[in-house]
């Protein structure tokens, strides 16, 4: 296979995106590589990521791809999860403690941290509306960074009545509440709802 058909079929088994590490990593120069993308007029939307210039950029995988530590949460969750009714004003996404956070927050991104032990529990793979795959708290972690740092009212109502109709598992939600130490508050909202 010719250097140009393994990008092409690269890209389009990608979603119309290339990596340039993943193309060196094949056998084929990083100078042929920037080569074929300018002739092909694709896009730079990250250090070592392009785009087709025909398809449209998804901010979440973006933002999944250049901090690989970043984890969709709180309100951003709420949408990938289908437990909002309305896009998010800004993403939200969640670092093990220690990290640097200026050049995310520098880029409109609001940053959560928490300490290693809790950081890793609840992450899953979700697909973005455009088809991307990138990394989200499930809902009962959701539900609970919601109630630990008090979203908007209405937020709350939307997202607890979602999870209630769409994943309701209060077991697991209760465990994760006494995890993040919001048991009480979330135990005392879902009495008045159930």
């Amino acid at each position: 296979m010719k250097k140009n058909e393994i990008m092409t079929e690269y890209s389009n088994n990608n979603n119309g995106i290339i990596n340039i590490k993943d193309i060196i990593d094949q056998g084929i120069s990083k100078q042929y590589c920037l080569d074929f993308l300018k002739k092909n007029n694709y896009e730079r939307i990250a250090r070592g990521l392009y785009i087709s210039s025909d398809l449209l950029v998804d901010d979440f995988y973006v933002i999944s791809y250049k901090y690989s530590k970043a984890i969709f949460s709180h309100e951003t969750a709420c949408y990938l999860l289908d437990m909002s009714d309305r896009e998010p004003i800004y993403y939200s996404v969640t670092l093990p403690y220690g990290y640097k956070v200026d050049h995310l927050t520098k880029q409109g991104i609001k940053v959560y941290t928490s300490i290693k032990n809790r950081y890793s529990v609840g992450i899953i793979e979700v697909t973005t509306p455009n088809g991307y795959i990138v990394r989200c708290y499930d809902p009962e972690r959701t539900i609970c960074d919601i109630f630990k740092t008090e979203i908007d009212s209405q937020d709350k109502q939307v997202a607890v009545k979602e999870y209630l109709k769409k994943y309701k598992n209060i077991s697991k939600l209760m465990q994760y509440a006494e995890i993040f130490k919001v048991d009480s508050k979330i135990k005392a909202y879902l009495e008045g709802l159930l």
